[in-house]
């Protein structure tokens, strides 16, 4: 809960990326202080902890091209730092590998998937998705030393220095495969062209089985990522993302699973991937129609020739032939790890471009010029964010404690009461619902929390494995009228509820009451709304039907506001006061909600907008796209239609990863 991460803009990640391939990334170019302080390294200097290592068999000087790198990270995290949930500027929880973090069985039942194997836990965070190094010490895998706590924590926080990590491990990766006696390279192994790190970043997502000096068994790169392993059956002939190949090339990220992991990281360094937002160098989020409106989240590098570009992957029979005894017109269908290890790839060198000089993808790198790290993500369009206090007289229960840092523009939270959640154990006293509870830095106060929605097929209701509950108290008595309490989350919020909704309200009674919400679905709208109910006497009418307020437009960055969505306002009355009972209530009142957004229970009847700005334009992903100027054949991004199996996708953005094995486990 005390720590963040910071949710860098596609300009911040392609800086971070210009700076470390070329081992700039240092202390002197970073923004200090802020949400930096929160791990405790003072003044952070990513290429001090990772340093830029060097290139074996190579020239003097030369490195990683950072348009290779730039789709590495593409692959990885879409370029994202903080979970899926948190916008640019916005704080959240670290982007992490949730079915590897947890141990999910992503092949098996809805039941099955939730079930936590921390035996199978495989930690990649942030950007690169950092997995080397990065397990409880004392709980490391075979042959593996824990990186120490703090840069851990670093690496999990701060996109910076989990670049500078990336940087490192693809350089390793390459040197893995030039060290003598198990090179494997391709085409004229020149480290400043794209397509020669075809193996490196094979050997980045799988893994290399190294010969071992007392066997002459098999040895090389794995056959699950080879281009001819007929599970990428659908993507044969088909460059990833290449639409001058296939028009319906633009939808390819929607089926990620159709292609080797080291063909897609190809695709997103030759055609950009299509990020969804713009912003400026400064961190402003630019909006369509404003001068230099560029959804493109990198720059692609460049070919001669839209030929030369859509060859960026090899031909079939590259890594299938003879030499591993692959037949390319009928490449074995494998069904074991054993039948794997006959077609592993050890070839010292193959080549798919003769004249690789000429006709191999160049850099194409956007800061040229070291420079300071680009602004903080913000998505005010007009003004300055609104800090002021809550209504006078309004009793604000926080979901953290009083004094807990924000690292937002408004300061750290205050809250008159506390705050707890609750889980049920399943069957081997692990909390399964654990899994899907987020946290964002936005809403009032700087944080707020949410989980999906679910019924009891699906694990959720009283009692499901999944189910989160809430619980707000206030810490004093009560001594006003009756009043409902609710959760406030501007923001981020449902769109409309199920028929089985209903507001978290509770009268102020001689006891504490609880109320429950369930079944929020979700959804975007063109306008946000948030909720708080009024103080008031019980009515002794019948309760009133649900209404539908119009809503207070916000922006963000305080709090930043990751798109455009709506609350119902469902509202319930409170119960009729059993005879002799009062309205003093001399213990704290509880809120209690389960299965929706959880931020600040207030008092106060005043719906307030933390923010004073237009509602945002809800994006799209069918809107024309105007590319960043890039030189040569650049291509313009192309918004993608897609989802993660590693969490949900923004919307409107195409989604990059797949689920990867472990790094440090041998490759199959």
């Amino acid at each position: 809960m005390s720590a963040q991460a910071l949710q860098p803009t596609p300009n911040q990640v392609e800086w971070a990326v210009d700076m470390a391939v070329r081992g700039e990334l240092r202390a002197k170019w970073l923004t200090t202080g802020g949400w930096r302080n929160q791990y405790g390294l003072g003044t952070v200097d990513p290429q001090g902890l990772f340093p830029k290592p060097t290139l074996d068999g190579a020239p003097a000087g030369a490195r990683i091209p950072a348009n290779v790198m730039l789709g590495v990270l593409a692959q990885e995290s879409n370029l994202w730092q903080a979970e899926s949930g948190a916008i640019p500027g916005q704080m959240g929880n670290p982007l992490a590998a949730v079915d590897g973090y947890y141990g999910h069985d992503a092949s098996g039942s809805t039941a099955d998937y939730w079930k936590i194997h921390w035996d199978d836990s495989d930690c990649g965070y942030g950007v690169g998705q950092i997995t080397d190094r990065m397990r409880l010490a004392g709980h490391e895998k075979d042959g593996e030393k824990s990186l120490p706590a703090e840069q851990q924590k670093a690496i999990a926080v701060d996109y910076t220095v989990n670049i500078a990590a990336a940087v490192n491990i693809l350089a390793d990766k390459w040197n893995e495969l030039h060290t003598p006696g198990q090179e494997v390279t391709v085409n004229d192994d020149d480290p400043s062209k794209v397509e020669n790190w075809f193996t490196a970043v094979w050997n980045y997502n799988l893994g290399f089985n190294p010969p071992d000096p007392h066997s002459s068994g098999p040895w090389g790169l794995g056959w699950y990522n080879n281009p001819a392993n007929p599970i990428y059956k659908k993507g044969w002939g088909k460059p990833f993302m290449d639409t001058s190949v296939d028009p319906n090339a633009v939808r390819d990220a929607a089926h990620p699973q159709d292609w080797p992991y080291e063909e897609k990281v190809m695709g997103w360094s030759a055609w950009s991937i299509d990020t969804d937002f713009s912003y400026g160098t400064d961190g402003r989020q630019d909006w369509q129609g404003e001068s230099g409106f560029s959804s493109a989240g990198l720059n692609p590098a460049w070919w001669v020739g839209d030929v030369q570009r859509s060859q960026v992957s090899p031909p079939l029979d590259t890594f299938c032939n003879d030499f591993n005894n692959c037949d390319s017109l009928t490449p074995p269908d494998c069904p074991t790890e054993e039948c794997y290890a006959q077609y592993w790839w050890h070839k010292a060198n193959t080549s798919w471009k003769d004249d690789c000089a000429t006709d191999c993808g160049h850099e194409n790198i956007k800061y040229v010029t070291l420079r300071a790290e680009p602004g903080r993500g913000t998505r005010l369009k007009h003004g300055e964010p609104d800090c002021d206090s809550a209504p006078a007289g309004s009793l604000v229960v926080a979901s953290v404690p009083s004094g807990t840092p924000t690292w937002g523009a408004c300061g750290d939270t205050a809250s008159k009461g506390s705050f707890q959640f609750g889980f049920d154990a399943d069957g081997d006293n692990h909390y399964e619902a654990k899994a899907d509870l987020h946290q964002i830095g936005g809403g009032y106060g700087g944080r707020f929390w949410y989980a999906h929605s679910r019924d009891a097929a699906h694990l959720g209701g009283d009692g499901g494995a999944m189910t989160v509950t809430g619980t707000w108290t206030l810490g004093r008595a009560w001594a006003g009228p009756a009043c409902s309490r609710t959760c406030r989350a501007p923001g981020r919020t449902p769109s409309r509820p199920t028929t089985s909704s209903r507001a978290a309200t509770a009268t102020a009674t001689s006891t504490p009451t609880t109320a429950r919400t369930s079944g929020w679905s979700w959804g975007r709208t063109s306008s946000p709304a948030h909720r708080a109910w009024n103080c008031r006497t019980p009515p002794t009418t019948a309760p009133p039907t649900t209404t539908s307020p119009s809503p207070r437009s916000r922006s963000s960055r305080c709090p930043p506001s990751r798109s455009t969505w709506s609350w119902p306002w469902a509202t319930r009355t409170p119960p009729e006061r059993a005879p002799g009972t009062t309205r003093r209530s001399p213990t704290p009142v509880t809120a209690r909600t389960s299965g929706t957004r959880a931020g600040a229970a207030t008092t106060s009847g005043r719906a307030r907008s933390c923010c004073r700005s237009p509602a945002p334009r809800s994006p799209t992903s069918s809107r024309p796209v105007t590319p960043r100027s890039t030189s040569r054949t650049s291509p313009a991004p192309v918004p993608v239609p897609g989802s993660s199996p590693r969490g949900t996708r923004r919307p409107g953005a195409a989604w990059a990863t797949t689920t990867r094995r472990p790094r440090s486990t041998p490759a199959s």
